[in-house]
């Protein structure tokens, strides 16, 4: 007996006796009025639970529907299998069809019978065999290929772009702050004060953007952002007064809050968490770059076609890259996290402030960030006007200069800190907190000679390495947040601990570092600034057991895909 032959006997093994005798008594009820069948289809059980009528896809083989018609009705004649390809009689096949199908089986259509298919020598069913060729994939099959607009990578290379745009955005006014003064005929305090209102708007609107994004399209939410500040940053190149350039700047912070409270939450959907600290770290590599332009922007436009014509040259690109982000899929919330660790949280304020705070490590991350971001914030601002001002270098040079080494030690150090925070999570307890704290704290050793070496072959290489350490924290810092938040709650913890840190933080160190400065000159306030740095790396280093009790906790509640995270 041969492969088929043998195959056909199981198939007629398998088939159920109710849904048997239906197919028998349709294809002899056809037969006996004189129509010819042939022998046609495979055999092939399906199987039912419950002890329900199992019947072949192919109605009884060739064999088998030869020697019945045979048997049944004299002068039926018989037709070799050969010819079943083109002698099928389909009133009689239909009818055979509705009846076992009133028997509760699941058919397959009748197809033309193929020869079998080849399995390899080790007993490997083939790809045919397991459903993996030609035609349609079976319903919940994962797709081989995805269209570019639902690539993580492309969400990933389109929000890291934006994220860029966003910061050259932000800080174009920082480059071009001394020629404002001088046009506005504007105090230090007033000077600051234009990036605080930024930064207090910024802060206010996140807890709201925050609750959005956890209700409705994050995508959409984040092109209306984009657009919003490019159109303000504009405007701010068209204020003809003191006070419509604060309330345009306070306008961008509504919508860089848009953005960023919500990208997070997106990329976090689209990778799973072991590897959240790279991406991250890429998504935030963008930060030294946007700035950087900002800072070259503003200086070389500044400088020579005036402040005004650098906001023009910041702020048009944004009002057309917006679209793109509509074309984007947006990833379903909480795509690559376990079902145990994406619980439904309430929405309710009150119960998402409760969730939060109960996650110790979360209310240190924010701590140590709110730190982190006083003192960057005051040094981004004030750090171009101080080279000017104390060092006698001139806009241009200053800024550019600036800007380059922003760019360099930013980037480099944005990648370091995610790729190292990610290899050693497998060795170290806490390590997300681990390394940031020890490269916030070592940052004291370069700061100081940055600030007060008057050679620019001292203070420059100083300002580079003190950034490259800076940088190195925050893919790990939001990585160690987004681990530690379920998925419902994660737009939300974000917009809170962005909230928090701008409204506690950079929305009032640019406006306290100008009035320092009024007061007792640059230099000090510049210093002090720098030093704070120092207590955001302690704050982390002291609590990081919590991180890893939450993000045990995770892992416990049914995150078994991050195993690499156990104690990040």
């Amino acid at each position: 007996m041969d492969r088929r032959e043998r195959r056909e006997a199981r198939d007629h093994a398998a088939a159920g006796a109710l849904g048997d005798r239906l197919a028998r008594a349709a294809i002899r009820a056809d037969t006996c009025r004189g129509g010819r069948h042939a022998a046609h289809g495979r055999g092939g059980g399906h199987r039912q639970d419950g002890g329900r009528a199992r019947a072949l896809s192919a109605l009884l083989g060739a064999r088998g529907l030869a020697r019945e018609t045979r048997g049944r009705c004299r002068g039926a004649r018989r037709v070799p299998p050969a010819a079943g390809a083109g002698g099928t009689d389909r009133a009689g096949v239909a009818r055979a069809a509705r009846a076992r199908r009133a028997a509760g089986a699941r058919l397959r259509p009748l197809r033309r019978r193929s020869p079998p298919a080849r399995r390899s020598h080790r007993g490997t069913p083939s790809a045919r065999e397991r459903g993996g060729g030609a035609g349609p994939p079976r319903r919940g099959a994962p797709r081989v290929t995805r269209r570019w607009r639902e690539s993580p990578a492309t969400v990933l290379g389109v929000l890291t772009g934006l994220n860029a745009l966003n910061y050259l955005d932000r800080y174009v006014g920082a480059a071009t702050l001394p020629l404002m003064l001088a046009s506005l005929s504007i105090s230090d305090a007033a000077g600051g004060l234009l990036q605080s209102a930024f930064i207090l708007t910024y802060a206010l609107v996140c807890p709201f953007i925050g609750w959005a994004g956890d209700r409705g399209p994050r995508m959409r939410l984040a092109a209306a952002g984009v657009f919003l500040w490019s159109v303000a940053t504009v405007a701010s190149g068209l204020a003809p007064t003191y006070a419509l350039l604060l309330l345009a700047r306070a306008i961008v912070g509504v919508g860089e809050a848009s953005y960023a409270v919500v990208t997070p939450s997106l990329l976090s959907d689209c990778y799973p968490p072991e590897r959240r600290a790279r991406v991250l770290g890429i998504f935030y590599a963008a930060i030294p770059v946007g700035s950087a332009l900002g800072y070259v922007v503003g200086g070389l436009v500044g400088e020579h076609f005036g402040w005004r014509a650098a906001f023009f040259v910041a702020g048009a690109p944004g009002m057309v890259l917006a679209f793109v982000l509509l074309l984007l899929v947006e990833p379903r919330r909480g795509a690559r996290d376990a079902a145990g660790a994406g619980a439904v949280t309430p929405l309710s304020l009150g119960a998402s402030l409760r969730a939060l705070v109960a996650r110790r490590s979360w209310v240190s991350n924010t701590a140590a960030q709110v730190i982190y971001t006083f003192a960057m914030g005051g040094l981004a601002t004030w750090m171009p006007t101080y080279f000017v001002r104390e060092r006698g270098i001139p806009l241009a040079t200053a800024a550019s200069t600036f800007g380059l080494i922003l760019v360099a030690a930013g980037f480099i150090g944005t990648l370091i800190g995610g790729r190292l925070s990610d290899a050693l999570t497998r060795r170290v307890p806490g390590a997300h907190f681990v390394l940031s704290g020890w490269s916030l704290v070592a940052s004291i050793a370069f700061t100081l000679p940055a600030v007060l070496a008057p050679s620019p072959a001292v203070f420059w290489p100083a300002t580079f390495v003190t950034l490259l350490l800076l940088f190195m924290n925050i893919g790990p810092l939001n990585a160690a947040m987004a681990n530690v938040l379920p998925a419902d709650l994660r737009a939300r913890g974000f917009a809170v601990t962005t909230g928090v840190m701008h409204l506690l933080g950079d929305a009032a160190s640019p406006w306290l570092i100008g009035v320092a400065s009024d007061a007792v000159g640059l230099t000090a306030p510049v210093l002090v600034t720098g030093c704070l740095l120092v207590v955001a790396g302690i704050v982390l280093l002291l609590d990081r057991a919590s991180l890893v009790r939450d993000m045990r906790a995770v892992v416990g509640s049914g995150d078994d895909r991050a195993p690499a995270v156990m104690h990040g």
